[in-house]
């Protein structure tokens, strides 16, 4: 999940102001700066529209955590991060805001992408979505060299492979570039979404979303939908009709339905598997096994054999059953 919001001290800014002069802290007219312009935005997918912030909230937030501009040459301002700082100023109908300001670069400079970086990790960090969206831009002005010096700035190894790994992530529908933005989606997951028709994409999203699956059972509904949708020919938008069909009268929240429908994903996967292990745990409580026991099958029930494991309290317990155990195991030849 994304991290929440850290709010940096007075002295990191103070920082940055000191060791570049093109940065400097002072108020901009709110009507002076283009908040239409994209060309900064790190979050390709449609953003939640900014709530009204408590006017002692909002000043806290600007003094805080100003917002970064870039000042055009015609004295008007392009939004490089904080966007949604803005907004709620200009929501709250204040006429100006306290901002840093980049002066004396292009808006295409290399350079602005570095303080953008600084400011999102002022505010803790780049989800992935956004990683994927900051590669973009700076590979479409920078050389690849240069790409990957940016990666150790982003807490990424030096790997021309992560860039176009990243990258691929934008050919994603909004709702998945949102989940992968809000921590709902894994970036494994994401990567694995790639390989589904795009309706597929978004329906499995929405899946794992109102279902709150955590990684492992991300992984679990994608590789089974995957091997399924490839056996049987179809998509993964008619076996989940399927299954919602038949489940539409069951009362069940969301984590519940999530391990039902891999409970009944799995036993179109694997019908003979799932019969076996129903078939065994019937044999386990026909046992009526003592507290403290239990009974293992071989993996994917290769062969009839199973284990027997007995927890004792300490060696001195199992030393006086030993010869009435040991004389057990001595017959079962």
């Amino acid at each position: 999940m994304a991290e929440a919001l850290r709010y940096p001290s007075l002295h990191d800014y103070f920082l940055l102001l000191n060791v570049n002069t093109t940065l400097k802290l002072s108020k901009v007219n709110l009507e002076d700066i283009d908040l239409a312009d994209s060309r900064y935005t790190l979050c390709p997918c449609t953003p939640s529209p900014p709530e009204n912030i408590a006017e002692n909230d909002l000043n806290t937030l600007i003094l805080l955590h100003p917002p970064l501009v870039l000042q055009e040459s015609d004295g008007k301002f392009i939004v490089i991060s904080g966007k949604d700082i803005i907004q709620g100023a200009v929501n709250a109908h204040h006429n100006h805001i306290t901002a840093l300001i980049v002066q004396g670069l292009e808006a295409a400079s290399k350079d602005i992408f570095k303080w953008l970086l600084q400011h999102k990790e002022l505010e803790g960090g780049l989800s992935d979505i956004e990683q994927a969206a900051l590669l973009e831009k700076i590979s479409a002005v920078c050389s690849q060299k240069e790409i990957l010096d940016f990666l150790p700035m982003m807490g990424l190894k030096r790997n021309a492979h992560l860039v176009s790994e990243f990258i691929s992530l934008l050919a994603l529908p909004s709702g998945s570039q949102s989940a992968l933005h809000k921590g709902l989606l894994s970036k494994r997951s994401a990567k694995k979404l790639l390989h589904f028709a795009a309706k597929d994409q978004t329906i499995i999203t929405r899946t794992i979303v109102d279902f709150q699956m955590g990684g492992s059972k991300q992984q679990q509904l994608i590789d089974t939908l995957s091997d399924l949708c490839k056996r049987e020919k179809t998509s993964a938008e008619k076996m989940l009709m399927a299954w919602e069909n038949q489940e539409k009268e069951k009362q069940h929240n969301g984590p519940q339905k999530g391990n039902a429908l891999l409970k009944w994903l799995k036993l179109k996967r694997t019908p003979l598997s799932a019969q076996a292990e129903n078939d065994f745990q019937s044999f386990c409580r026909q046992l009526a096994l003592p507290e403290g026991t239990s009974v293992e099958h071989t993996t994917s029930f290769e062969d009839d054999q199973v284990s027997l494991t007995i927890t004792y309290r300490s060696k001195n317990q199992l030393t006086r059953h030993w010869p009435e155990l040991k004389a057990l195991l001595a017959k079962r030849k």
